[in-house]
């Protein structure tokens, strides 16, 4: 089965970036014709347009990944419209915002089964940024490897995850797999000292020329160590050959209590 064509992004602020950065994602278009907040709610027919509209655009997906970065009225009720419909659908809906957005559209999240708050500025390194998430959740299901994860797996990490956060670590040499779990777990405390309550943990990683389980398991321990109360760890392993020696590891810590990591007070990264 090809998975790719499960898997969708869509880029509110329509930079067109994310389709260069990860070529062979889903890319959705949705352009929704709003100009006044008293407008869609005095025109019913407008209304059903706009759910008419997303819910054409998420048709057949099972991950959906919601791109945003400005805050408007009409990304607003564009986040609310694909939140409401793709929830429905039971797609698994995972948005990446920055503070911006989410301090306007905090209600509308609320939709969401996972969100990213990036605090990178405008332009290349948000998109970067985002699309290292996408990738790193992606890449385990599509890309062939040692340990695959489906989207079952993601979905049971990151259904209902509220604030997700990330972490990301590298190494190289004979002790490569802890040296890029440690620093993962410190990117990880970077962004919140409360990152060890989380009770989902999605793993992904990726190896050069010597990649195998027992490595990996040796990075697992070291990050199952770190966490509280036991938490669901799901993990997948991936050979890259144009990595030679080197080990990189992303690790996506969700379902943290109350779904409210930073009380709804700004980026988390």
């Amino acid at each position: 089965m090809e998975m790719e064509r499960y898997i969708g992004v869509i880029d509110l602020c329509a930079t067109g970036e994310t389709e260069v950065l990860y070529p062979f994602q889903r890319h959705l278009g949705i352009d929704l014709p709003i100009r006044s907040e008293s407008e869609i709610e005095s025109d019913p027919d407008l209304k059903n347009a706009i759910f008419s509209l997303a819910d054409q655009t998420t048709e057949d997906l099972l991950i959906l990944f919601v791109l945003s970065y400005a805050g408007s009225r009409k990304i607003s009720v564009a986040l609310d419209v694909i939140g409401r419909i793709s929830r429905s659908k039971n797609i698994l809906t995972i948005g990446i915002f920055s503070g911006e957005v989410l301090g306007r559209n905090d209600t509308a999240i609320g939709f969401y089964n996972s969100t990213f708050l990036l605090n990178s500025s405008e332009g290349s390194s948000w998109i970067s940024d985002a699309t290292s998430i996408i990738r790193g959740i992606s890449d385990t299901i599509v890309v062939p490897g040692l340990i695959g994860i489906d989207i079952a797996d993601v979905k049971e990490v990151l259904h209902d995850a509220g604030e997700t956060l990330m972490g990301t670590g590298a190494g190289r040499g004979p002790d490569r797999t802890i040296i890029a779990a440690k620093s993962a777990l410190r990117h990880l405390s970077s962004q919140s000292p409360n990152f060890s309550s989380a009770s989902g943990i999605l793993v992904s990683a990726f190896d050069g020329i010597h990649a195998n389980i027992v490595e990996l398991d040796r990075a697992l321990q070291i990050i199952a160590a770190a966490f509280n109360n036991e938490p669901v760890i799901m993990a997948g392993l991936t050979p890259d050959d144009q990595m030679q020696d080197n080990f990189t590891i992303k690790v996506f810590a969700g379902g943290f209590p109350h779904h409210n990591l930073h009380q709804l007070s700004g980026p988390c990264r």
